[in-house]
């Protein structure tokens, strides 16, 4: 479930990547407590 789901982020990412800086994007998703700062997705217990 997890690999899913960070393997459907990066997929958008690249797709945005090319549009849209990275940064405000993994700073929103932090915010969302999806992924830490760096980028890395946050394992959540389903």
């Amino acid at each position: 479930q997890m690999l899913e789901n960070s393997f459907l982020i990066e997929n958008v990412m690249k797709k945005l990547d090319t549009k849209v800086p990275i940064i405000p994007i993994i700073r929103s998703l932090a915010k969302a407590k999806f992924c830490t700062i760096l980028g890395h997705p946050i394992s959540k217990p389903v």
